[in-house]
C-alpha cells in the first residue's frame, strides 16, 4: 500500500500568493514557497510542466471539469507523483512511496522529523484512508 503526503492545497497556493507580499518571512515560510519537484513549482503553468515532465500521464480518475491531474514516476525516491491543475496552473503537489524508499528514507518517523524541521509543524494529518499531511 502506497502512502501519500499532500505538500500542497488550495489553502498552500493562497498562502504563497499572500506569503510573497511580506517580506520578513520565516525559515518555514521561505522553505514551503521554495518547495519543488524537479524546478516545478506550485503557481507553475501546465506548459512548463510538460516540457519538464514530458511523458506525465493524464489521470481521468482523479480529474474533473476544474481540475486535471497526471501522474510523473520519473522524480528519484518517489514511487509515484501527482500533480494537480487548475486553470492551466499547478495547485497541488503529492508524493507516494512505497515501503523500500520510506525504509530507504529511514521510515516515517523520520521522514515526518524532517518534514516537521523543514516545513513547520503539520496542521493536519488524516489516517483514515491514507497518511495525508498537511501544511500551513
Amino acid at each position: 500500500m502506497k502512502k501519500y503526503l499532500s505538500f500542497a492545497t488550495m489553502f498552500l497556493l493562497f498562502i504563497t500568493m499572500c506569503f510573497s507580499q511580506i517580506t520578513n518571512q520565516s525559515e518555514y515560510e521561505k522553505n514551503v514557497l521554495a518547495f519543488n519537484a524537479q524546478g516545478i513549482k506550485l503557481g507553475d503553468s501546465y506548459t512548463a510542466f510538460k516540457s519538464k515532465f514530458p511523458d506525465a500521464i493524464f489521470i481521468s480518475s482523479s480529474s474533473d471539469d476544474y481540475q486535471k491531474c497526471y501522474t510523473v514516476s520519473s522524480i528519484p525516491n518517489v514511487t509515484l507523483a501527482l500533480f494537480y491543475f487548475f486553470d492551466n496552473k499547478l495547485f497541488e503537489i503529492r508524493y507516494g512511496y512505497d515501503v523500500s524508499q520510506v525504509n530507504k528514507l529511514g521510515g516515517w518517523a523520520a521522514m515526518a522529523e524532517n518534514f516537521v524541521k523543514k516545513y513547520g509543524r503539520f496542521s493536519y494529518v488524516d489516517s483514515k484512508d491514507r497518511d495525508d499531511i498537511i501544511f500551513n
